[in-house]
């Protein structure tokens, strides 16, 4: 029962079990939106986001990772890394 509800949960998310159309109201709101937003907007916005997520992941790789022999407590940079994309995760 838990099965066939997360499925069809997912199925009304899914664009093509509509035959792979836009509603009416998508359409329109894409046509204004493609009348009123500059092309600088779109290509800072087509530029910024993949520049953040190339951000949050050297932010994670420059703190340095110790032993894992030495246990857990010991390997602070783990939780540091752990930490820091939790918190990024938690933004998006």
């Amino acid at each position: 029962a838990r099965v066939k509800r997360l499925l069809a949960l997912w199925n009304a998310t899914q664009l093509s079990h509509y035959g792979g159309k836009y509603s009416i109201e998508r359409m329109l709101a894409l046509e204004e939106y493609n009348e009123t937003t500059s092309v600088a907007r779109v290509v800072l916005v087509t530029v910024s986001l993949p520049l953040a997520v190339f951000v949050v992941i050297m932010c994670q790789e420059v703190v340095p990772l110790q032993d894992p022999k030495e246990g857990w407590k010991a390997n602070y940079g783990f939780w540091m890394r752990v930490g820091f994309v939790g918190v990024a995760a938690s933004y998006a």
